[in-house]
């Protein structure tokens, strides 16, 4: 038998490592696969700006043991402790019943929320409305600053920060360590309705946060650009700087909004 050269071993040599990688191109192996279409984690930057809320139990009750549970809690002292049951296992009936002894402005220790706040965040409505006109602090703020208020707002529908706010609920309550009023957020996420209800009664236009921006610094910003007539309208300060020098135009014109430019200058 005739010994290979040394070029021909070099030529089979590149010709299986051609044919290794090429069937890895075709044939990737799962665990390559996960890792590319795996979901990229939110940074910082893209998380939102609201503050958390109570900590509801992820854990998911069996029908048979939350009909036993209900039946409980039904036949049983009504305490606050046993109220974040209630609204946990979703049941609205007996969260009425439950209110009848237990005060709507009891605070929890574990984060500072109150049993009104339960009840927004679990968007149980009818029993909101039961007892609305018994709560005495209707600003309470929660262990991350939010209040009632700052609460309902987050969802699409705003009956119940109406109900708040002609209650007397403070529009301009400042909710996280930035001193964010819910008009900032309300322009920083874009949300005319939420804004417009804030400014019918009373939020203030020109507050600015602990970085000097303000509700129109945040829409220009964002490129909301149907909220900049609005707030100019109700008196915005377009040459209002925060604490880097900047005004709402500058962050338009940074961005590339061109039409808020126009709005501004």
């Amino acid at each position: 038998m005739k010994d290979f050269n040394t070029p021909r071993i070099i030529f089979l040599a590149i010709t299986v490592a051609f044919a290794i990688s090429t069937f890895k191109i075709y044939f990737p192996n799962k665990d390559e696969i996960k890792k590319v279409s795996a979901p990229q984690k939110k940074t910082k930057e893209n998380e939102s700006k609201r503050p958390r809320s109570f900590n509801f139990s992820d854990k998911q009750t069996p029908v048979k043991d939350k009909i036993e549970s209900l039946k409980n809690l039904q036949n049983t002292k009504k305490t606050p402790k046993k109220f974040i049951q209630v609204i946990e296992l979703k049941n609205e009936f007996l969260a009425i019943q439950y209110l009848k002894e237990v005060s709507p402005d009891y605070i929890y220790e574990q984060d500072l929320m109150t049993p009104l706040m339960l009840l927004i965040e679990a968007n149980m409505k009818t029993a909101f409305t039961e007892v609305l006109d018994r709560v005495k602090n209707v600003d309470h703020q929660n262990k991350y600053g939010a209040t009632a208020l700052v609460l309902s707002s987050g969802g699409g529908d705003l009956s119940i920060s109406k109900a708040l706010l002609e209650k007397g609920a403070n529009p301009n309550i400042k909710f996280n360590k930035r001193n964010f009023t819910l008009l900032m957020d309300a322009s920083f996420e874009g949300n005319q309705e939420l804004l417009e209800l804030l400014i019918k009664f009373g939020a203030e236009i020109n507050t600015q946060d602990k970085d000097g921006k303000s509700a129109l610094h945040y829409a220009a910003k964002e490129g909301h650009q149907g909220l900049i007539p609005i707030l100019l309208s109700k008196g915005a300060d377009k040459t209002q700087r925060d604490n880097k020098g900047m005004t709402a135009y500058d962050y338009a014109f940074k961005e590339g909004f061109l039409k808020i430019v126009e709005d501004l200058k």
